[in-house]
């Protein structure tokens, strides 16, 4: 089976997490904005690459926070994720999805998530206070 290897951002913005719909033949669901680790590049570089491409923002601090392996029917998807906050005077403007919404704790699973993205989405949940600490970022 083919291994897509990707990376994502998950991020964080006065006490929410940026959910990103995507429309597409192939999938449609919420998932974080992210893409494909180009040759040379690292997850954390294909990271903040595909935020400025998807989104038309810069990113600031952040951390590594995961690494989702996941089946589909035809790749596996290995996924390198990310938490990271905005930079001052940032909002990001959809480029590749069709809708924006930012989420907090209890709205976490109101979204109909991409399958490889729901046990992650989970894991931040019970989590939340640890991760999104004052002065994690």
């Amino acid at each position: 089976m083919k291994t897509l290897h990707i990376s994502c951002a998950i991020i964080v913005h006065k006490g929410h997490i940026l959910a990103c719909k995507r429309e597409d033949e192939r999938f449609c669901g919420w998932e974080f904005p992210g893409g494909k680790i180009e040759p040379g590049e690292t997850a954390e570089q294909a990271c903040l690459r595909e935020a400025r491409e998807e989104l038309s923002v810069e990113l600031g601090p952040g951390f590594f926070y995961d690494t989702v392996e996941y089946d589909y029917p035809d790749f596996h998807l290995t996924m390198e994720c990310f938490i990271y906050e905005l930079k001052e005077g940032q909002m990001p403007q959809p480029r590749v999805h069709t809708e924006l919404r930012w989420l907090e704790r209890g709205e976490l699973l109101a979204v109909d998530w991409l399958a490889a993205n729901v046990n992650l989405v989970k894991s931040m949940g019970f989590l939340w206070e640890h991760i999104f600490a004052e002065g994690c970022l």
